[in-house]
């Protein structure tokens, strides 16, 4: 709900309830004002009587002179006086609620009107009758003004007491309404402080909570002068947000390690460099510098993230000062720094990119008594039209940099599109993306070339070699030649490795081939894949998950890469061979010390370099080669393959060498492993499928 409606509810419940209050309070104030009207009422009426009583005393006292002596001339104004009085009682009559018996108050007007008769006729006697007359009338006024006297007197009583009741009442609702103001003031009173803890809670509160949240997150911004007029709590949000908002806006756009732009503010100027490409009239174009720090990951390793993150500062502020101040510098990555040289012709931009490189290279880091020496390898390209976004322009600097690298490190290297260096690498990047995408869309199929046993004692079970094969968009069969190397290169390799183990494993116990009818099958795996102890486990996953049988599985590592990392691959083949896996030296005979690592790798296979094999039907030396692997292979109990055998002379001589197996085109080109699938565009649509 907003705010807004809050204080609605707020104002209209105080005043409903004001109102209620007042009502309340009105209406006890009203019964207690009549209540007193009638108390000051009942008093004049009582004075009022007490005057009839008296004027009727009189009256009294007139009938008896008149009827007691025959002053008849007087009657006409006891008569008058007693019409008064009955005019008093009438109005007596009439009055509410003191004169409770309405019956005496008629009969006393009777008996004062037949009073009145009586005068009248005392006036109408005659001298001869006047005595007996009178006295008749005197004994007949006596009868009724002690009635009407007795009349008199319980009237009065009862008035005296109804007006004493009527001024208890008023006392006691005074009293009422006194105790129903102390009341209503102090649940009034209680309802404001329930109002003021529920608006706290509902408004106040979250105020105070998000001014709070706001003042903690104040970061570089703690001078900011803001609002000062309106209430404290709302002027303290106010200027809290908008700290808040400005910190927000400083995070969202600087690394918070080297306080340097990042990368989001970075594409964003880089976006607005190309848009006023077009609208600038000026000779010089915008130059994007790419840095990336060689070596970096020694400091890193060596001393720990802390001290990277200090030498990530030392270098922040090295570039920050030897840039021009109108120019843009960022940190787009964990070591690699992007600089936008504005209105840049490219010799300057050399020069201060080379200035940038000199000062790096002159620092010496020390850490824990260690001193390292930094170099930088920067790529740049120039802001122009010709490129149509920024990814294109960020991208050609990247690939200048790593030209830069590949020529040796600490070096500058320009962008140009006729440049080979360029070319080679652009390639690689573009045979990336296709390695990456064909992971995502499993575009990649399995063949399978045979390896034939030489000896007679050898099963007749299959053997063969997987090979790997990647699918273009349109279906066509990519050789392993051009993506193979640039995996490797890029440290895809074992993504690779890892496709083919899953996808063999699964297809030899999906119940597609008889496994008893399987001798080996001989997987590659790259020098990467050896040097990481993760794959092993993945291996050995993969085969408890299948139920594959390890036995039946051999896994070939080249030479080469054996060499490279003996410990690693030693304990990766020991690991596998643990469970029952088999392992095939490759390209046997490349290396310039074959023979001295060959009785330190636990192989079961040793499979001859095809460059000695392919002429050994021609050149006594490769016969010769062949013949001392084989020999060297047997004693130390290893068999031997013999790869790309091509014609009938050859398997001639290998058998006569000895050699157990062979493998080339001389039996069969590498096929599809899958049957009935040797289309490629059956396989790209059952992938698809």
């Amino acid at each position: 709900m907003k705010i807004k409606y809050y204080f609605a509810i707020i104002i209209f419940v105080c005043l409903s309830c004001g109102f209620l209050l007042e009502y309340f309070i009105s209406e006890r104030q009203s019964n207690v004002e009549s209540a007193s009207n009638d108390t000051i009422s009942d008093h004049f009426v009582i004075e009022e009587f007490t005057r009839f009583q008296n004027e009727l005393l009189q009256y009294y006292i007139s009938v008896d002179l008149i009827l007691g002596s025959g002053e008849s001339y007087l009657a006409e104004g006891a008569i008058k006086k007693g019409n008064l009085l009955t005019s008093s009682i009438i109005n007596f009559n009439s009055y509410p609620g003191l004169f409770i018996n309405k019956e005496l108050l008629i009969q006393s007007e009777k008996d004062i009107k037949n009073i009145n008769n009586l005068l009248q006729q005392s006036t109408n006697y005659s001298d001869i009758d006047r005595d007996s007359l009178l006295n008749k009338l005197l004994n007949q006024s006596d009868n009724i003004i002690t009635q009407l006297t007795s009349a008199i007197s319980i009237l009065n009583k009862d008035a005296i007491s109804a007006a004493e009741s009527r001024k208890n009442i008023f006392t006691e609702k005074k009293k009422q309404l006194k105790d129903a103001r102390i009341i209503g003031a102090f649940s009034f009173g209680i309802f404001l402080f329930l109002l003021w803890i529920w608006s706290y809670k509902r408004v106040c509160n979250p105020i105070y909570t998000l001014k709070h949240a706001a003042e903690s997150s104040m970061g570089n911004f703690n001078n900011f002068i803001g609002v000062n007029k309106g209430p404290k709590e709302v002027t303290e949000l106010s200027n809290s947000l908008s700290v808040l908002t400005n910190t927000l806006s400083y995070q969202a756009s600087h690394d918070s390690l080297t306080q340097l732009y990042n990368r989001r503010e970075f594409e964003r100027k880089l976006e607005n460099c190309i848009a006023q490409q077009g609208n600038d009239d000026s000779s010089n174009n915008d130059v994007l510098c790419y840095l990336d720090l060689d070596q970096f990951k020694i400091v890193n390793d060596s001393c720990g993230h802390i001290a990277g993150d200090e030498l990530l500062r030392l270098i922040a502020n090295t570039i920050n000062e030897e840039v021009r101040r109108s120019d843009f510098i960022a940190r787009v990555g964990g070591d690699e720094f992007c600089i936008i040289l504005y209105k840049c012709h490219m010799d300057s931009a050399l020069e201060i990119s080379n200035k940038i490189r000199d000062q790096i290279e002159n620092i010496r880091y020390l850490w824990d008594e260690k001193i390292f020496r930094i170099s930088v390898s920067i790529g740049l390209t120039e802001i122009d039209d010709h490129k149509n976004s920024a990814h294109e322009i960020l991208n050609a600097a990247d690939t200048a940099c790593s030209v830069a690298k590949d020529l040796g490190r600490n070096r500058v290297h320009v962008f140009n599109t006729s440049d080979s260096q360029l070319a080679r690498k652009r390639t690689e990047m573009s045979c990336i993306n296709q390695i990456h995408l064909a992971l995502e869309e499993d575009r990649f199929v399995l063949y399978r070339q045979d390896i034939i046993p030489l000896t007679s004692q050898d099963s007749s079970n299959d053997h063969y070699e997987v090979l790997i094969r990647m699918l273009s968009k349109d279906g066509q069969i990519i050789s392993p030649y051009a993506f193979l190397p640039t995996a490797e290169r890029y440290h895809l390799a074992t993504k690779l490795d890892k496709w083919v183990v899953s996808n063999v494993f699964n297809y030899l116990t999906s119940g597609q081939v008889e496994l008893d009818n399987l001798e080996i099958c001989n997987i590659n795996l790259s020098g990467q894949s050896f040097s990481n102890q993760n794959m092993a486990d993945y291996i050995i996953d993969q085969l408890i998950e299948t139920t594959m049988p390890a036995h039946k599985i051999c896994f070939e590592i080249t030479e080469t890469a054996a060499v490279t990392d003996i410990n690693n691959a030693q304990k990766f083949i020991l690991r596998l061979k643990a469970q029952g896996c088999l392992f095939a030296l490759d390209d046997f005979g490349s290396g310039l010390s074959s023979f001295q690592y060959l009785k330190n790798l636990p192989v079961d296979y040793v499979k001859i370099d095809g460059a000695f094999v392919k002429n050994m039907d021609k050149d006594n030396i490769d016969m010769a080669t062949v013949k001392s692997i084989h020999d060297i292979a047997k004693t130390s109990g290893k068999r031997t393959v013999a790869e790309f055998v091509e014609n009938k002379d050859i398997i001639s001589k290998l058998e006569e060498i000895g050699v157990d197996y062979a493998q080339g085109y001389y039996f069969n080109a590498p096929t599809p492993l899958i049957e009935n699938n040797s289309d490629s565009e059956n396989i790209l649509e059952m992938k698809q499928a």
